[in-house]
Formats: C-alpha cells, sequence, structure tokens
C-alpha cells in the first residue's frame, strides 16, 4: 500500500493540487532474482491484447553479467525522496550518496508524445467550455516550438525540483544511444519510446543528503511568477473533508437510509472492491421492486475474494444498503 500524504501542500499554496497524497508504492519480490535477472510485472491479461500483441513464449535471452552491469547498466538507487525545503515544492529528490562532478545520477527514459495529446475540454458550472491542459503536461520536457513532448518514467526523478536560487546541480543530456532516432518523425518517436534515454548528470559534487536540482528553463520560471501572482485561494475548498480523513475516522460505511438523515461531504461517496469479469448474476426475488407500475427485477452478486481484488483499479463506487 502506497504512503499517503499532502507534501506540505495545502490548499492555501499555489503548489496545490501540483502533487499526489499517494506516494511511496514500493515493489516487491516474491520469489528469489538473480543478479542481472531482468525485473518483470504482470500487467493483467488484457494488456497485450488490448494493443493488438500477440503473445508468444519468451525469448531466451542471455542474462548479462555482473561486470557487463557495472560497465554498462545505470545506478538506480542514487535517489530517493523527501520533503523539500523550497516553498511550495512538496516533496524532492536527493542524493542518496555521495556525487561526484560528472557522475550519472540517474538514467531518464522519455516517452515521446504529441504537444496535443495532453489538451483537455473543461466545463465550467455555468456551461462555458475551456480548454485547458491535463496537469501531467507540467511533468513533460519539450519546448514552445516543438510538436513532441517527453515525459519522463524512471524512478524518483520527476521529483527533482527546480533551485530556489536559480543554481542546479544537475543537467540533462541524451544518451548517445539515442542520437540514431534524432531525425525521425513524431510516429517513429512514439514507436520507439523504450529505446529513448536523457542521463541526469551531475555539474558538481552532490552531498549525500543534498537536494538534486534541475533548471527548468525560463519559459517555466516565467510560467510559475505568474502562476504565484494569480493565485487566489478559495476558501470554500479550505473546509473539505478529503477521503482519507473520512477512512481514518469513520471505519462504519454509512447506509442509504443514514445517509438521508447524516450526509457525508458533497465530495465524499463510497467505494467497493469488486470486479465485472468476477460475476456470478442472480435474480433475488426478494429485492423485486416496482417503479411507475412496472416490476422491475433486481440483479445480486456474490462478493468473492480474488488474487488482486483489492489492486486499484477494482475499487468502484458503490452504495450500502
Amino acid at each position: 500500500e502506497p504512503n499517503v500524504g499532502n507534501a506540505g501542500l495545502t490548499r492555501r499554496s499555489p503548489g496545490a493540487g501540483a502533487t499526489s497524497h499517494y506516494h511511496n508504492f514500493t515493489w516487491f519480490a516474491y520469489q528469489d532474482i538473480a543478479a542481472g535477472e531482468e525485473l518483470l510485472v504482470n500487467y493483467g491479461p488484457g494488456w497485450f491484447k488490448e494493443r493488438g500483441f500477440k503473445l508468444s513464449p519468451p525469448p531466451n535471452r542471455r542474462k548479462p553479467t555482473l561486470q557487463e552491469l557495472r560497465e554498462d547498466g545505470y545506478c538506480l538507487d542514487n535517489l530517493q525522496s523527501g520533503q523539500s525545503a523550497i516553498p511550495h515544492a512538496g516533496r524532492g529528490a536527493f542524493a542518496a550518496r555521495k556525487l561526484t562532478r560528472g557522475t550519472v545520477v540517474a538514467p531518464v527514459p522519455v516517452l515521446a508524445l504529441s504537444s496535443n495529446s495532453l489538451t483537455m475540454v473543461k466545463q465550467h458550472e455555468s456551461g462555458r467550455l475551456v480548454q485547458t491542459q491535463q496537469l501531467l503536461l507540467n511533468y513533460c520536457f519539450g519546448h514552445f516550438n516543438s510538436s513532441v513532448l517527453l515525459l519522463p518514467y524512471s524512478n524518483t526523478v520527476n521529483l527533482i525540483n527546480h533551485p530556489e536560487n536559480g543554481v542546479p546541480n544537475v543537467r540533462l543530456r541524451w544518451s548517445e544511444s539515442s542520437y540514431r532516432f534524432f531525425d525521425k518523425p513524431l510516429s517513429v518517436l512514439q514507436e520507439s519510446s523504450s529505446h529513448l534515454l536523457l542521463e541526469l548528470v551531475a555539474l558538481r559534487d552532490i552531498e549525500e543528503g543534498e537536494e538534486v536540482l534541475l533548471d527548468y528553463g525560463e519559459d517555466w520560471v516565467s510560467a510559475w511568477e505568474k502562476h504565484v501572482k494569480d493565485w487566489e485561494v478559495d476558501m470554500s475548498a479550505l473546509t473539505i473533508t478529503t477521503s482519507q480523513e473520512m477512512n481514518q475516522k469513520h471505519t462504519i460505511l454509512r447506509t442509504l437510509t443514514e445517509q438521508s438523515d447524516y450526509p457525508y461531504p458533497e465530495n465524499i461517496f463510497t467505494s467497493c472492491f469488486y470486479s465485472y469479469s468476477q460475476r456470478s448474476s442472480t435474480v433475488d426475488p426478494h429485492l423485486d421492486s416496482s417503479k411507475g407500475g412496472h416490476q422491475q427485477q433486481v440483479m445480486t452478486d456474490e462478493w468473492r475474494y480474488f488474487k488482486g481484488i483489492y489492486e486499484t483499479r477494482n475499487l468502484r463506487p458503490c452504495l450500502i444498503l
């Protein structure tokens, strides 16, 4: 289970909403893993089918030796997460050990996205439609005149903040293995995303426990300064009760009848872990109801436990009768 917290960002902060309340989700090995063995996780039975891939026996690849890993691999544990001292930044990335100048602090694989792929339409309470951008845009590398966005997805790199004093201690550079894609169109970049790799390099010696900082660029600085200047606190949001608070304080859920007398806050609703793929519906004659003079059959399903039922994808809205 992930940890839960607001990273020190209250709803009064201009940084509110810029970070997930869920963090530090951790992978655990359920069997012995030999050095050089690839790490694999189950994406679910539909992942390959939904993408049009045909399942075939995995290739019999030779495991790299420890010497080959030391020479050609990247260290993935140079960074660790923590609370940033930069105002409104939330979490940050910190050096797990002393890193000397020129060290590759972390590999930064990136996914190539179209610059308009994160555009969405939002409807105001007045009914007016406004075109805006998904929050994910804030975590992409890009250029104003480019049609390509690059989304980094390496361990902890998305927590690296812009320096408050404007002086970074790391920079990005392309891995030499990515040079061959520089003259390719976006469609090829998207198909080759698993091969696109940046490297995060130390500009100077970085002490253990020191926050790792990257220059986001002038465009980002200008946009952030404008955001802070225009920021207005939504006073009604200050009284909102979060679902995390409700789960901690109220372990017994209210039924529909109880909610009519003691309703939950408007932003709260009940959810249950269940899966449509595990359904075995029957008609329950004791729950038949009538509406408008017409009989309605009520379908019931017996809740069943199965491996993976408590995964987030199986958490769906439900009503407690």
